[in-house]
């Protein structure tokens, strides 16, 4: 069990199944992103600024996971 005063000082208890959950959400979720950029890479551009405002998403998404995941590892939440 992972104690930390967290964001705005609350506190949060993270435990080793909280990380292993939010860990198999993330993983699934990269997983979903991965097979889109795949899809988009071998096909031809049809509307390079919706492609760009995809990819855009993507990126933000990758990021928030990123920090989801980072905030329980180290015990706090988002």
């Amino acid at each position: 069990m992972i104690e930390d005063p967290g964001r705005d000082g609350a506190g949060t208890t993270t435990t080793a199944d909280d990380v292993g959950t939010i860990a198999e959400a993330v993983a699934a979720e990269a997983a979903k992103t991965r097979d889109t950029a795949n899809q988009m890479a071998e096909r031809e551009p049809v509307d390079v600024g919706k492609d760009v405002r995809v990819l855009a998403g993507m990126v933000q998404q990758l990021s928030d996971q990123v920090e989801r995941l980072a905030l329980s590892l180290r015990g706090g939440s988002r």
